[in-house]
């Protein structure tokens, strides 16, 4: 997809856009009603390359370049987003009901790739694994950037029709925010050089670790110390975070002036959200180094799920909560066992070897450190 043709200003005619009868238009539809993106978009791209700019054949295409490239699409989607609202507005078509066409098809967008962002996040299969691996933390961080200005531009022309897109970039934005934590990566410090310092070659920012297992290697110490390629200051918060702390500012002020009707409201929307609180999204800095480690180890570890009721596994869960390092340094090969290995014969029928029992039982136990370890 040549996403290019979206950044550059457009040609004004007479009557912009597609008309709705047009069998392009409703053939174009069908495909991405049938989940066959990847024609739709070229499609698409073909009546934009002849220079006819509609809303819907738009944000067909955009669709179809995210479908095809991942989150790291976004920087380059909001670039087009950022060219449609503040210099070829007036050469975008349909002209009849635009605003109403234009809203719809964003909020269209957004609702889609959300869904398709959730949805592998949660599967976690192949796609994910190559979202993590190949994303660049840089383009995220960009896309974050630019969203910010953008939305202010969305309002701007759609005035009150803007809020549910905004909404939805919004709920995309914070989907993004939490990802970046996933794939962003410290530069590894190098020993200062006196001689030939700038000869060396500058670390790049594609993110080019490929763990095979679980590793001690997996986000910053304090990513509050980010400095490329998404700056965060000393005291940086999520998004969410921010917005939520303006909204109890809002509400403190509204009760202060005894507009309890609007304090009402606002608190209602504050409620919601402690109610469904994620502190993974409010605290992304917090849960970086756990969530990308499971992110890219997920297969290996949810294997032990049908392991849990073995006597094995609750007595190691029980050493666990009353020492955790006894836990980790046991030597009695619980920490090596495959999932089979619980449910190997020989096994008593809840799944205990009483030969490795007791061995995790008769290790010493040390006192807790200060830490917990």
């Amino acid at each position: 997809m040549n996403l290019k043709l979206l950044n550059n200003e457009f040609q004004v005619s007479e009557n912009p856009g597609l008309d709705t009868l047009d069998p392009r238009f409703s053939d174009i539809a069908g495909r991405v009603q049938e989940g066959d993106f990847s024609s739709a978009a070229a499609q698409a791209q073909s009546i934009i390359e002849a220079g006819i700019y509609d809303i819907r054949i738009i944000c067909y295409f955009l669709y179809g370049f995210f479908d095809e490239t991942g989150p790291e699409s976004f920087k380059d989607i909001f670039n087009a987003m950022g060219m449609i609202f503040r210099e070829n507005w007036e050469s975008i078509g349909p002209l009849k009901n635009k605003i109403k066409h234009t809203k719809n098809s964003f909020n269209w967008f957004f609702k889609q790739a959300y869904k398709i962002l959730e949805s592998e996040n949660k599967k976690k299969g192949d796609k994910w694994q190559a979202w993590i691996e190949n994303t660049s933390a840089g383009a995220i961080g960009e896309a974050l950037k630019i969203s910010q200005a953008l939305q202010q531009d969305i309002r701007n022309v759609l005035e009150e029709q803007s809020a549910a897109v905004v909404d939805g970039m919004i709920k995309t934005t914070t989907w993004l925010d939490s990802f970046f934590h996933l794939v962003y990566q410290e530069p590894e410090v190098q020993e200062t050089v006196e001689s030939n310092a700038d000869d060396s070659p500058k670390p790049d920012n594609k993110k080019e670790h490929q763990p095979s297992q679980i590793d001690a290697e997996s986000g910053p110490e304090d990513s509050t110390q980010f400095k490329e390629p998404y700056q965060m200051q000393e005291g940086w918060q999520s998004y969410p975070l921010q917005l939520l702390l303006k909204k109890m500012d809002v509400f403190e002020r509204l009760v202060k002036e005894n507009k309890t009707t609007g304090a009402a409201l606002v608190a209602n929307d504050i409620n919601q959200i402690i109610n469904h609180f994620d502190p993974q999204i409010y605290f992304p800095n917090l849960f970086s180094k756990f969530t990308r480690q499971f992110a890219i180890n997920t297969e290996k570890l949810l294997a032990f799920n049908g392991c849990h009721d073995t006597a094995v596994w609750q007595s190691m869960e029980k050493l666990y909560h009353v020492d955790m390092k006894s836990f980790v340094d046991l030597e009695n090969g619980f920490h090596f066992k495959s999932p089979e290995s619980f449910h190997q014969p020989g096994y008593e029928s809840d799944g205990t070897n009483q030969n490795d029992l007791d061995g995790a039982l008769n290790d010493d136990v040390t006192e807790y450190d200060d830490d917990g370890f």
